[in-house]
């Protein structure tokens, strides 16, 4: 598991998911449940037997969410409720 760590990309070996690289980002004092810096830092690279992915989704950016509605639900609504902020979303 790490923090502040923003992943960019996967890599396949054998046809195994076996590789997550990106970007580290900059260090942050932020109190928890506030928004943080994004700014990265530095670059990594990991590898393992197998890769979990986990993400938050896009419930936090109502742009991204109106952008990605489904045409059988018609027009999304101008006001939407989140569960989370933005700077918690996963993406």
């Amino acid at each position: 598991l790490r923090f502040r760590h923003r992943v960019t990309g996967l890599a396949r070996t054998a046809g195994a998911l076996d590789t997550v690289t990106g970007e580290i980002l900059e260090p942050s004092a932020a109190e928890r449940g506030t928004a943080s810096g994004r700014e990265a830092t530095g670059a990594f690279e990991l590898r393992a037997q197998a890769v979990i992915v986990t993400s938050g989704g896009i419930g936090g950016n109502h742009d991204l969410v109106r952008s990605q509605w489904p045409e059988r639900l018609g027009t999304p609504p101008e006001k939407m409720l989140s569960g989370v902020p933005a700077h918690v979303d996963g993406l």
